[in-house]
């Protein structure tokens, strides 16, 4: 009698929580590939150059207000590539490619940085519930802050240059080093990632933070770090996870390391 109760306990148990997670999970109304082609979308299966991601820009613009739950969402079996495909760097190819000019690698990164203002716009929708698009969201901020580091980097060559057209840009660096440091620092606020995101999107965030101020810690100066520092124990203060926090700390002590 007791094992025929603890039986069915079990099986109740496991069926409550299935429904729980099932009820939880956000469902896949997004639209086949051939779906969104139909409504003007460039192929996602080939590289898309700043045309293509305005055309893109233009058809989910229109069917967020149409139809605001049918936007392509992350790892979906219909749309997943497309989503790929609009957070994709492979765009930023030409900064490796030794026969275009830093001169033009500039002018076409400054082009693209538009491409996250399309994706964040179209992603926010204040008909619709707050976080239903939070994971596509988390990859978008990813995304703006791995091409604002990009950026950086680029203008840290061009500053770097002895070249007539080079030192001709050079007035720009310190408002593109700038824009990098406002990236970071606004991802690093309490209310930019949290309760409202996922675990697993809420690390994706913290770790691309992590990386990324590890790989550019070096040429920090002191109000720089300082900022920085702030924004980290802004966070350490605010959050409930226990691996966020002892990640920022331990780079929190980096750098102070290297700022000695």
């Amino acid at each position: 009698m007791n094992r025929s109760f603890a039986k069915h306990t079990f099986l109740i148990v496991v069926i409550l929580a299935c429904s729980f997670s099932c009820g939880n999970k956000k469902p896949d109304n997004s639209l086949t590939i051939d779906a969104y082609r139909a409504l003007g979308m460039p192929d996602p299966d080939k590289k898309w150059d700043m045309a293509d991601y305005t055309q893109a820009r233009n058809v989910l613009a229109k069917l967020k207000w149409e139809s605001p739950l049918q936007l392509p969402v992350k790892d979906s079996k219909k749309s997943g590539s497309l989503f790929e495909r609009m957070v994709s760097l492979d765009y930023l190819l030409f900064l490796q490619d030794s026969t275009t000019t830093r001169n033009e690698k500039a002018q076409r990164i400054s082009e693209f940085g538009v491409v996250y203002d399309y994706w964040i716009d179209v992603y926010t929708n204040p008909t619709i519930q707050r976080s239903y698009y939070n994971r596509e969201i988390a990859d978008i901020r990813i995304f703006n802050l791995k091409l604002a580091e990009e950026a950086f980097n680029l203008a840290n060559e061009i500053n770097k240059s002895d070249d007539p057209p080079d030192i001709a840009l050079q007035y720009g660096y310190g408002s593109i080093k700038r824009a990098y440091l406002e990236c970071l620092n606004n991802y690093l606020q309490p209310q930019a990632y949290g309760s409202a995101f996922a675990d697993e999107d809420n690390e994706r965030m913290v770790d691309s933070i992590h990386q990324s101020v590890m790989r550019n810690r070096k040429w920090m100066d002191s109000s720089a770090v300082t900022e920085l520092k702030h924004s980290l124990r802004s966070v350490m203060d605010s959050t409930s996870s226990t691996r966020t926090r002892d990640k920022y700390k331990r780079l929190e002590k980096s750098l102070v390391i290297s700022n000695h």
